[in-house]
């Protein structure tokens, strides 16, 4: 173990920390870049902050296929099963595994998992720095009349 990874686990400076707490810590960085690093897992967070939860994952997925591509409308609806699929099949079961979201498939709904609050500050400053490209991709999705049959849930377009 190098120098910084021994100070950062408080081994260098005489304190100890037991194997539950070391678990947390690493629990907590994995956790944190499970955040940041995917747009997908952080756009599932957004959602759950933008909107009421629980939200059923179709919702979920029109809103990030609308935030994740600007396509023609016959490749609109493909797009939006293969970003279902993605939720599905990856990331809710990872966003699961860390406790950051609740999947009840027997209703496809998505809500708050128990450790999200311990995050609320990290999802909020991303959705903050992030904010105005999501908007910019809502305007654009609203502004191509080809667009108009799909959501009107969006937290931030027009009706």
């Amino acid at each position: 173990m190098n120098e910084d990874n021994q100070s950062m686990m408080g081994e260098d400076d005489g304190s100890t920390m037991d194997d539950d707490s070391r678990s947390t810590v690493s629990e907590g960085r994995d956790t944190e870049a499970l955040i940041k690093e995917e747009p997908f897992r952080r756009y599932v967070l957004y959602c759950l902050h933008l909107y009421t939860p629980p939200i059923t994952l179709g919702d979920v997925a029109e809103q990030l296929t609308v935030w994740l591509e600007n396509e023609r409308a016959e490749e609109y609806r493909r797009r939006r099963l293969a970003v279902y699929n993605a939720l599905y099949h990856d990331h809710l079961p990872r966003l699961c595994e860390a406790g950051l979201v609740r999947y009840i498939q027997r209703e496809d709904l998505v809500e708050f998992g128990p450790v999200t609050d311990r995050y609320s500050d990290i999802i909020v400053d991303q959705l903050e720095a992030e904010f105005c490209e999501l908007l910019r991709a809502e305007r654009d999705a609203y502004d191509r009349p080809e667009r108009a049959d799909h959501s009107n849930r969006s937290p931030v377009g027009p009706p």
